[in-house]
């Protein structure tokens, strides 16, 4: 864990560059709690077009059985599917 003083600029703006990945942009969720301790939680956004899945326990189950599954070797080839390929697209 690492721990650290920072100090806010005339404009309330701080600096959490030596508490993050180098290069990784990431989304922070800002709460504070009733002492005024000021909490940041990594937040990981997803496509709307994948939500779905998260909405959907089943689709989301046969998902992570179908990688755990294949991390297995569980796995049965069904051959090129070159053939449905339209390289005119």
């Amino acid at each position: 864990m690492k721990q650290g003083k920072v100090r806010a600029d005339a404009k309330g703006r701080v600096s959490l560059a030596r508490y993050l990945k180098r290069g990784m942009p990431i989304d922070l969720e800002v709460s504070v709690d009733s002492d005024g301790r000021i909490m940041l939680t990594p937040l990981a956004t997803i496509p709307e077009r994948e939500l779905w899945l998260y909405k959907n326990p089943n689709a989301l189950e046969s998902l992570r059985r179908g990688i755990e599954q294949a991390g297995e070797g569980k796995v049965t080839s069904r051959g090129s599917f070159a053939k449905y390929v339209d390289d005119e697209v």
